[in-house]
C-alpha cells in the first residue's frame, strides 16, 4: 500500500482495483480533477467522466468542511427502468473500485452507512448543515454491503468484446476471452435487471445461463417482431 499525504490532513480517497490498493490525499480540487484523468480507463474521456470529476471536486470539498450534500440519485430497477432519489447524506470518503468512482456516506433517508456512483448523481449540492464523522470510521475497513447473488453467463461476440469491457457496466463482475467470444459473468439481484441491457446487444450476446433469462430474452425478442 503507498499512501501520499499532505499538510497533516486526514486521508479521504481510498483506490482500489484488483492488483494493487493504495490511499490518496489531496489538498487542491485541481489535483483531485488530475488524479480522476490519471485513473481512467484507455484515455478516451466521456461527458460521464467530466460530471464525476465535477461531482467528486464538489465532494472532496464537502467532506473537508464536513458539510452535508443533497443529491438526486438514479438508482436502475428491474428491467433497467430507472427512477430518481432525492438524498441527504454526509459524505465519510471517495472510493475508486475498477474505474468507477463511488461516495462512501450517512444516508439520511436510510438511517446508514450507503456507497453511491457518482456518475448517477445529478443537481449535486452543498447544505449549510455541518456533520461530525463518526471517529470509529474507518474507509480502509468499510466494505459495502452487496446482495448481488445471482450469477448471469453471457458470450459476447469477438467484434463487440472491446465496447463490452469500455462500457464498465455496473453488474458486470468479469470478463474471459475465449475462442468462442468474450465470456461475461454479471452478478444481479435478479436476471431481470440486465434484460434491457443485454437486448441491447443484439444477436451478439448470448445468454448462457440462467435459462429462465434465456427465455425471457427469446420471449421479449419475438413481442418485439411482432410489433
Amino acid at each position: 500500500m503507498r499512501r501520499e499525504l499532505c499538510c497533516g490532513r486526514e486521508i479521504l480517497v481510498q483506490v482500489k482495483d484488483k492488483k494493487s490498493e493504495w490511499v490518496i490525499q489531496m489538498n487542491r480540487t485541481d489535483r483531485m480533477l488530475a488524479i480522476l484523468l490519471e485513473l481512467q480507463r484507455g484515455g478516451n474521456f466521456r461527458k460521464r467522466d467530466l460530471q464525476t470529476a465535477a461531482a467528486a471536486a464538489v465532494l472532496r470539498n464537502a467532506i473537508l468542511e464536513g458539510r452535508t450534500v443533497s443529491f438526486s440519485y438514479q438508482k436502475q430497477g428491474c428491467g433497467e427502468e430507472t427512477k430518481s432519489i432525492r438524498r441527504q447524506v454526509d459524505p465519510y470518503g471517495l472510493v475508486i473500485i475498477s474505474g468507477i468512482w463511488y461516495l462512501v456516506a450517512f444516508c439520511r433517508l436510510r438511517g446508514s452507512i450507503r456507497h453511491f456512483r457518482l456518475d448517477r448523481m445529478a443537481r449535486l449540492q452543498l447544505e449549510a448543515e455541518l456533520f461530525e464523522r463518526p471517529a470509529d470510521f474507518d474507509l480502509h475497513a468499510y466494505e459495502p454491503q452487496d446482495d448481488r447473488n445471482v450469477s448471469v453467463r453471457v458470450l459476447f461476440d469477438h467484434s463487440v468484446s472491446e465496447s463490452l469491457i469500455e462500457t464498465r457496466y455496473f453488474y458486470l463482475d468479469h470478463c474471459e476471452m475465449t475462442e468462442a467470444g468474450l465470456l461475461a459473468v454479471l452478478r444481479v439481484r435478479q436476471p431481470e435487471e440486465v434484460l434491457s441491457w443485454l437486448l441491447g446487444w443484439g444477436s451478439k450476446a448470448r445468454v448462457l445461463e440462467p435459462a429462465s433469462l434465456r427465455v425471457k430474452i427469446q420471449q421479449e425478442a419475438r413481442a418485439m417482431l411482432q410489433k
